[in-house]
């Protein structure tokens, strides 16, 4: 910390400051070493009555002597006082300004200070807002989906349009829930990437692959030219296919139905560059500049659904956290506009030779298992009970941690897939019961929640799950968890696929 010279000397300097209804104070006397802090107590019967009155009127409160006093203010409010004495010198009109001066930098000081620590406390609770929101919308979006997937799978006529509508606006939630999260860990720089060597080919695929039903709905073609090895960079596969999803649904939601996009990525000098380009609407002139701010839409994009305007926000920082940036540009003479990334490339030796996974792999049968659901939410559990039981598992479920450990003597499951927030024993104390049982036939832990974020993954982690999955969760991935379980392979707590 820089230290400020005294402009006026002194023998004894005291600060006086009000804190919650008493007065603090500091003095610093020049035969002592250090700073004495307590209560005004210690000081001189003259001080005090000096000190008081600044407090009072809320400016300096004599003429210069061998004792000044001036005022600290705060939003107008005198919150303190800085009192000089000198045994010998007389201090002059100079020095009482001078003191003056400093009471009123030391004052807008603080002021700043409290308006950055009540953004902090804003901040904060705007976060822990977001958290709960997300959390109460997931708990009903995960039986709509479960309950359209099921509907989907029935034997019978074709899936009604009223589903596909159901299971689309539902989705769309799910990604505007994920926006406004990722915003808020991205400001509060609690997003961490797990970063390795990639083909851009593969982040193309798993985008295309996320991407892939809003582009079929719309009727769009998508042209890809993308070379399959030989574009190497460092990054986190789902993060960045995140990235290109995002500027892939963008461009298709601003594109009229039966239009065209194409994906296109090059090397330039050390350099991956990935453009997404579409004959849309294109982006207005005066919004080029600001496309990328949080809750900004281009003006010329209204009447569409666009969403929150973060989308692009996510974009930008997500690139930026890998080192990359990200920029549009309107097609001249032409509809449409391209975004473009570009990413820090690796030497192509930096991948390690083993075949690259263009996407997700399928869930892959397997044996049946003896799974145990618990949720407090009826819906949701009997609806992927009935799900999981069309898939050839013998099922279990109770609605609570007390119903659950009652249950467990007797069925004896493989697996257990535990929600977290219930009533009477959440999923944390259910979990710390059931691996304190020991034994050898311990169940394989999930954790199936709307709470999503790091803290949530650290603490199911703490008391003992396996696995950690945020509602609404794909059903693909709930049954790969499922097959990894007799396997020396299964998901590592916290990996999740990409579904936005």
């Amino acid at each position: 910390m820089m230290r400020l010279p005294w402009v006026v000397d002194f023998d004894r300097c005291v600060f006086a400051v009000e804190r919650h209804g008493e007065r603090v104070c500091w003095v610093r006397a020049r035969a002592s070493e250090g700073v004495i802090y307590g209560t005004c107590s210690s000081l001189s019967d003259g001080e005090k009555v000096l000190i008081e009155r600044v407090f009072e009127i809320g400016a300096p409160a004599a003429e210069p002597s061998t004792t000044i006093a001036v005022p600290i203010h705060v939003n107008r409010r005198t919150i303190g006082v800085i009192l000089m004495s000198s045994e010998e010198a007389v201090y002059s009109y100079r020095d009482l300004r001078l003191c003056h001066h400093a009471g009123q930098y030391l004052g807008s000081l603080i002021a700043r200070l409290e308006l950055e620590d009540d953004a902090r406390r804003q901040s904060n609770r705007k976060d822990e807002l977001l958290a709960l929101l997300a959390h109460e919308l997931r708990n009903p979006l995960a039986p709509i989906m479960t309950a359209v997937q099921l509907l989907k799978t029935r034997d019978g006529p074709p899936t009604s349009r009223e589903v596909e509508v159901i299971d689309r606006q539902a989705r769309h939630l799910v990604r505007l829930l994920d926006d406004l999260l990722d915003v808020a860990r991205l400001t509060r720089g609690k997003l961490l990437l797990e970063r390795r060597p990639l083909e851009v080919a593969e982040v193309v695929a798993l985008a295309v692959e996320i991407v892939g039903p809003l582009l079929e709905q719309r009727r769009h073609s998508l042209a890809i030219d993308v070379t399959d090895s030989g574009l190497v960079v460092d990054g986190d596969l789902s993060r960045l296919a995140q990235v290109v999803a995002n500027l892939l649904s963008n461009a298709a939601h601003y594109t009229s139905p039966q239009g065209h996009l194409a994906i296109a990525a090059r090397k330039d000098g050390q350099t991956a560059v990935i453009d997404v380009s579409d004959d849309g609407v294109g982006v207005a002139t005066d919004s080029l500049s600001e496309i990328f701010d949080s809750f900004v839409q281009g003006k010329n994009r209204g009447g569409t659904q666009g969403g929150l305007g973060l989308g692009l926000v996510v974009v930008k920082q997500l690139t930026e956290l890998h080192g990359g940036a990200v920029s549009v540009c309107n097609h001249r003479g032409r509809r449409g506009a391209t975004f473009t990334i570009r990413l820090p490339c690796l030497p192509d030796e930096a991948l390690p030779r083993r075949p690259a996974a263009g996407s997700v792999p399928p869930p892959r049968p397997s044996a049946s298992r003896r799974i145990l659901l618990v949720d407090d939410n009826v819906d949701a559990l009997e609806l992927l009970a009935t799900f999981l039981a069309s898939q050839g598992h013998e099922i279990g479920v109770a609605r609570d941690g007390v119903e659950a450990l009652a249950l467990l003597e007797e069925f004896e499951p493989s697996v257990a897939v535990l929600d977290i927030t219930m009533p009477v024993m959440g999923g944390y104390e259910l979990a710390e019961r059931i691996r304190a049982r020991g034994g050898n036939n311990q169940p394989y832990l999930v954790a199936l929640t709307g709470y999503g974020q790091a803290i949530d993954r650290e603490r199911t982690r703490a008391a003992g799950f396996d696995q950690h999955l945020v509602k609404p969760v794909e059903h693909a991935a709930l049954l790969r968890v499922i097959a990894g379980t007799d396997t020396d392979e299964a998901p590592s707590l916290g990996a999740s696929p990409v579904a936005r």
